[in-house]
């Protein structure tokens, strides 16, 4: 394996909390962009993002979907356990919040309705 200090076990689980942080984020995103608008929702994205390559924080959920950032190879850093239910965590929330938006919200207007 060379210098890389990661077994196949721990690098599956690191594309699986990969993966589970980009569909959370990207619900997010979706979440955002149904109550404030399009723009809005890829702003808050972005600069989520970016603030997340700067600050190595666990509250920050986009370090988690760096592999460098794993606490094996960063000697302080992010505990992959905590990066998967955080994940799961944030995309039960989006997606609870996205049943209550569509459920509440009515996205047509008046005259365009069906029935």
């Amino acid at each position: 394996m060379g210098w890389f200090p990661l077994g196949r076990k721990t690098i599956c689980l690191l594309s699986i909390m990969i993966l589970i942080h980009a569909l959370a984020l990207h619900s997010l995103q979706l979440c955002m962009t149904l109550i404030k608008g399009g723009l809005f929702g890829i702003i808050f994205s972005t600069l989520y993002l970016i603030i997340s390559s700067y600050l190595t924080t666990p509250w920050i959920l986009g370090n988690f979907m760096m592999p460098l950032r794993y606490d094996r190879i960063a000697g302080e850093g992010l505990h992959i356990s905590t990066g998967i239910v955080s994940g799961i965590g944030l995309l039960f929330a989006a997606g609870m919040s996205g049943y209550l938006i569509f459920r509440t919200c009515n996205f047509l207007p008046k005259d365009d309705q069906v029935g």
